[in-house]
């Protein structure tokens, strides 16, 4: 067991300081509640900032409760394997565990409300967080880069989340995650290049997808955009590759550029102009040779461009769509509007780029040209895999799948009306 130091910082309390050397604690780390220094009872109160900072032999420590207040970078870029935490602290200050890569998970104690900016940046080895009910802000970058070497990240966002920093989870391995009814923002590349996310559950409290959300997610294949979304930033959504279905609610009133645009063939092909013109100048051998290997490598990403191919929006006015918001889908997608709206989005602005624009039926979920017991069947199976299924089949657009959207299509069925898309 190593020994603890000390830092007198009151008549009758001390913390935890760095004991002047680097890689200082080793091993396995048991803070007493108490100590005594020339025979006088002092609580331990805090760890120092920096006290297990870049302690590269350090394994496992254990908090008292007694700690109330844990310092910034206090164990960052540490071999730190294993916490317990002291259930009075009610901050994870910014830095407290950067670059902790070997930390395998975390439990966030019940009176933590808030964690602070890069608190769990780095941590590679992470792969389980639990969020306590209770915890309202989660910092920027708190959560970046998380889960890489285990290729997952299982974390569940609390209900008392009321702000939820830029980038908080940017570049981590999770696979799915439910926005809470506490925010009313997704912010600044919350969860961009986010390579394994496949689910998305966002709420009908939520008013805007802030700039690239989601950028670069290359395992989301589908998407619901509640009715409370009115604005949808520059790239919320921009080269997510395998994105293939799109369902807008009535709310949206502003798409900013490049929203769901993915990088087209004439991206590629300008691309390839613009190196052959470069080229032509240079005096290199082989300089054919290396532009053909050049062609052949941009030939096989054009061969993987995989355009969306369903884009439903429920708003009756077409929404100021910006350029590119749909690039390298224009000319493939099927555009699905309110009927009353047709002819509004086939001349409206950037919206009329879409080449098949269609009267969309939002309770033919199964997109088949009727609206009968194969759709409903369709939702009870998305149901019965725990919500999880295409966007046309949350046919009500609340941002669930659940017994109301097959009310909804029930609802169709018995009236022989579609009352929403009229």
């Amino acid at each position: 067991m190593t020994l603890s130091y000390y830092l007198i910082t009151g008549d009758n309390s001390v913390s935890v300081v760095n004991n002047g050397y680097t890689n200082g604690y080793s091993g396995e780390v048991v803070i007493p509640s108490e100590v005594y220094l020339n025979d006088n009872g002092m609580k331990v109160t805090a760890i120092a900032d920096s006290a297990f900072m870049y302690c590269r032999g350090l394994r496992k420590v254990t908090v008292p409760n007694s700690v109330h207040e844990i310092g910034t970078y206090a164990f960052a870029i540490s071999a730190l394997y294993q916490i317990t935490l002291s259930k009075n602290i009610t901050e994870i200050k910014d830095y407290t565990f950067a670059s902790c890569d070997e930390l395998r998970s975390i439990t966030i104690p019940d009176n933590v409300t808030r964690i602070g900016h890069l608190a769990f940046f780095g941590c590679a080895e992470l792969h389980d967080v639990v969020l306590n009910e209770g915890l309202k802000s989660i910092g920027e970058g708190a959560f970046m880069s998380a889960g890489f070497f285990p290729g997952y990240l299982n974390v569940n966002l609390p209900n008392t989340l009321t702000k939820l920093g830029n980038a908080a989870f940017m570049g981590t391995e999770i696979h799915s995650i439910t926005i809470p009814a506490s925010l009313d923002t997704i912010p600044l590349q919350a969860f961009a290049m986010c390579m394994k996310l496949q689910h998305v559950t966002i709420p009908n409290t939520v008013k805007c997808i802030d700039g690239l959300a989601f950028y670069a997610n290359n395992s989301l294949k589908s998407i619901t955009i509640p009715n409370s979304v009115k604005h949808i930033g520059y790239g919320a959504f921009m080269w997510c590759d395998v994105l293939d279905e799109v369902a807008i609610g009535n709310g949206i009133e502003h798409i900013e550029e490049w929203a769901f645009g993915k990088l087209d063939a004439s991206f590629y092909e300008d691309l390839i102009t613009t190196i052959e013109e470069a080229m032509d100048s240079v005096d290199i051998d082989d300089i054919d040779e290396l532009i053909e290997g050049w062609k052949e490598y941009i030939a096989d990403i054009i061969g993987d461009i995989h355009p969306i191919s369903t884009v439903t929006c429920l708003a009756t006015t077409p929404p100021v769509l910006e350029s590119s918001a749909f690039a390298a889908s224009y000319n493939w997608a099927k555009l699905n509007v309110p009927q009353r709206s047709l002819d509004l989005y086939k001349n409206a602005a950037e919206w009329k780029k879409f080449i098949f624009v269609n009267v969309g039926n939002q309770n033919d979920v199964n997109d088949d040209g009727e609206v009968n017991i194969a759709d409903v069947n369709c939702v009870i199976n998305a149901i019965c895999n725990e919500g999880i299924g295409s966007p046309r089949l949350d046919s009500n657009h609340d941002g669930e799948i659940n017994i109301a959207d097959i009310n909804a299509i029930l609802d169709y069925i018995l009236r022989g009306k579609d009352q929403s898309l009229q």
